[in-house]
């Protein structure tokens, strides 16, 4: 269990052996994937979200029990098939909403397979991803045996953004060791240079994007009578309690 999230945290203990007889082949348009018996037979993801959150939540949660990185007794297709569904019923709620000229930005390693689909339905979206969790070195990276496709769908996106440039580094290193791909500086509008992959034809950028606030935009907040006003409607509300706020992800 945990696929993802050991990998993307760096964890030490992700050249686990892989079983016998689960390597899972990938189509490009449809992601169908071969049994594990080896067969020529091939079956689709799930129609069903209810159906495929256990083994989601198996391949990308943080809050379940380490196993081995490769999947345990051959199960990574059925892991992949879960994972693969619920980003196309992504895909499918981002296009019923999709107007053209919108931007789409993807959050979170748990959708990193979503621009591929997005780009083959709405093909003149804009579509930017930014994972909120390290990116591991290609020598860790690559012990996943959907590395291929994961990269190839991040690749799908038109910018791809991280917290910190060693991240960034390192994604730049898994396309170039995995893919062959290149990478450099290239021009942009405004006369200066942007860090972009090449690949089919096109550029993508990547980024580090450093997450934080502004004070003195959070100091013109709090001094706004508005917010005044409301934080001393709460006090008052909540008179001789302790006031608690927090932040929680989205996972």
């Amino acid at each position: 269990k945990g696929v993802l999230w050991p990998v993307l945290h760096n964890v030490t203990s992700v050249y686990s052996s892989r079983p016998d007889g689960s390597d899972v082949v990938t189509a490009d348009d449809s992601f169908l994937s071969h049994s594990k018996q080896h067969t020529t037979e091939t079956k689709r993801v799930p129609d069903s979200l209810s159906s495929v959150s256990s083994r989601f939540s198996a391949f990308s949660g943080d809050d379940v029990a380490m196993g081995g990185i490769h999947g345990d007794g051959g199960e990574e297709a059925s892991l992949w098939a879960a994972y693969t569904a619920v980003n196309v019923k992504f895909a499918e709620a981002v296009v019923q909403c999709f107007n053209e000229g919108d931007l789409v930005w993807i959050h979170g390693f748990h959708l990193l397979i979503l621009p591929s689909f997005l780009t083959r339905r709405i093909p003149m979206a804009k579509v930017g991803i930014f994972l909120h969790t390290p990116f591991p070195s290609s020598e860790i990276f690559r012990t996943l045996w959907c590395r291929e496709d994961l990269l190839r769908g991040m690749l799908n996106a038109d910018q791809v953004g991280f917290h910190l440039f060693e991240y960034a580094r390192h994604f730049l290193t898994c396309s170039r060791r995995l893919l062959g791909l290149k990478y450099g500086m290239i021009p942009d509008e405004s006369g200066g240079h942007n860090l972009a992959i090449e690949t089919n034809g096109r550029n993508v950028a990547v980024t580090s994007i450093h997450a934080g606030i502004d004070p003195k935009i959070i100091g013109q907040v709090l001094s706004h009578h508005n917010t005044i006003d409301k934080a001393k409607s709460i006090r008052h509300q909540f008179r001789g309690k302790v006031i608690f706020t927090a932040i929680d992800r989205m996972e």
